[in-house]
């Protein structure tokens, strides 16, 4: 009767300690950290306005989103955490609000400081993020330089900065998480206004190396040549 005693009290610890695990791995948040641009952010034309410096509710149908629909049921009570921002570019990324003749950005000084209070950057805000929550995020994704090329800074700060974010990232969030770089859908679908956006991209890609063949439809054929040319010298 002893010997049954003291099984039952340890098959009854085994269980509450197991249980207790259940209920700690439970309780334990699991993040998905979007980063980005307009498009990380969820925009779309149904978004509503933003005023100077908070983004409105009803961004909630773009690519983190539904991401985050497909995932949910993979992790432990999954949040999303989104952090991009419409106007982003790895210039006010890495530095904040930017002046409109140097380079995209989401919006004046008192934008940064009350979107990202850590740090007054995006990049800074998503380091104190994974920092803060090591060992707790599931994957990171990041779309960053559509507004390099639409703006005014061009393609060459995106080349020196992008290197730079991701160095920062994946420092903080550690060697173990996912960081996902998101590509674009094609913005030069047949719509008003794609001839002068071919212009545009034309004077902006000029000289530069690209691999995207959304770019290309909008190059003159010498202009693909001579980026194919150098793709395959590389």
């Amino acid at each position: 009767m002893k010997r049954f005693v003291v099984l039952f009290a340890l098959v009854a610890l085994v269980a509450l300690a197991v249980a207790g695990g259940r209920a700690s791995a439970a309780s334990k948040a699991t993040y998905y950290l979007s980063l980005g641009d307009s498009l990380a952010q969820g925009y779309q034309p149904i978004g509503g306005t933003r005023s100077g410096t908070v983004i409105p509710t009803g961004y909630h149908q773009g690519y983190a989103d539904q991401l985050f629909k497909l995932e949910r049921d993979t992790y432990t009570q999954l949040q999303l955490v989104k952090l991009g921002c419409g106007g982003e570019s790895s210039v006010s990324m890495l530095y904040g609000s930017q002046n409109p003749d140097v380079a995209a950005s989401c919006g004046p000084a008192a934008f940064y400081e009350h979107q990202y209070p850590d740090g007054g950057t995006q990049l800074a805000e998503a380091v104190a993020f994974l920092e803060q929550n090591r060992g707790s995020v599931a994957f990171v994704t990041i779309d960053i330089g559509a507004n390099d090329l639409l703006g005014p800074s061009g393609i060459g700060p995106l080349l020196t900065n992008l290197p730079i974010i991701l160095r920062e990232l994946r420092a903080a969030a550690g060697a173990g998480v996912p960081i996902l770089g998101m590509n674009y859908y094609d913005p030069l679908a047949p719509q008003a206004g794609l001839r002068a956006a071919c212009r545009v991209f034309r004077l902006r890609l000029q000289g530069s190396l690209v691999s995207t063949t959304s770019w290309k439809r909008c190059m003159p054929p010498e202009v693909t040549r001579s980026l194919t040319s150098r793709a395959l010298s590389r």
